[in-house]
């Protein structure tokens, strides 16, 4: 294919932009019967924002933000279903590179909807490790199939006293290490657009969780358990009266997401209402 690329990258991007990339996305939605909706990137000036171009035709976006560690950043990326060959996503690939590099980043951790897996098998292709790949499970109250003992523990907002017990837990819950846990849920806790919750029994933070609202719709994230308590019902409980206390809100619309293969996790979520909607795999890529 003959094609003369260019390239804008920018934190904040025109109207005329916005609409080329969102022309862009219903292409893909259509062409892979996928949802991706990048809105967010819009209204976020600390996301990065490269946008491909053929003369004036878009062909294929990539967002671009910090990870938690400073070495690293997070990228999600669209491709107009006609610019796919592995050697032109080879190209756009090594501006990202670049641009990392540049940035004093040794690691991108990408997001790619499991619809798009040419993408990933490029990423792969290109030194890329899959991590992981996770559902996303939105709220449906009509699907509800479980009871909930709120006799027994509690739940309450977290603060920055709770920081060292909060991240223990998440160490716990999710093999991570000290350095990375702390400074993801100091980050949360100092973030006025996310909520963290613990939970108590007998004096003791035996769980947590978190969530973020925007434009009235909650995401929530994080639910861990310690070890010694799992198998009584806890994480049934924060899920429970974390939705229940945001429904009282005004709050309606409820997602999260979880590793594909937890089953014990897929079978509390669903228990208490969610359905899978989508799946995402996670990849590593080493600078």
């Amino acid at each position: 294919m003959d094609y003369s690329i260019k390239v804008i990258v920018k934190d904040e991007i025109t109207e005329k932009e916005i609409s080329d990339v969102v022309i862009l996305l219903d292409q893909c939605n259509t062409n892979d019967n996928s949802d991706l909706q990048y809105h967010l990137d819009f209204a976020k000036d600390d996301i990065q924002k490269i946008m491909f171009y053929d003369d004036d035709k878009p062909v294929a976006y990539f967002g671009v933000t910090n990870g938690f560690k400073e070495s690293e950043s997070i990228s999600w990326a669209a491709f107009h279903p006609e610019y796919r060959d592995e050697v032109i996503v080879s190209e756009f690939l090594m501006l990202i590179r670049e641009l990392n590099i540049e940035n004093e980043k040794n690691t991108i951790r990408f997001v790619n909807d499991n619809t798009a897996s040419y993408f990933s098998e490029a990423l792969i292709s290109e030194g890329a490790t899959l991590k992981h790949s996770s559902f996303e499970l939105w709220y449906d109250e009509n699907n509800v199939s479980c009871t909930v003992d709120e006799s027994t523990y509690s739940l309450r907002p977290a603060s920055m006293d709770d920081l060292e017990e909060v991240t223990l837990i998440g160490m716990d819950g999710f093999g991570t290490e000290y350095e990375e846990e702390e400074s993801y849920n100091r980050s949360n806790l100092s973030n006025p657009n996310i909520n963290m919750y613990v939970c108590e029994y007998d004096g003791d933070l035996v769980g947590s969780v978190s969530t973020r609202i925007e434009e009235n719709k909650c995401t929530i994230a994080d639910l861990s358990v310690k070890e010694n308590y799992r198998g009584k019902g806890i994480g049934r409980f924060i899920l429970w009266s974390t939705i229940d206390e945001l429904l009282k809100e005004g709050i309606k619309e409820f997602s999260l997401s979880v590793v594909a293969d937890n089953v014990n996790a897929l079978k509390l979520y669903t228990q208490c209402g969610f359905i899978i909607k989508k799946a995402k795999d996670f990849l590593e890529l080493k600078l």
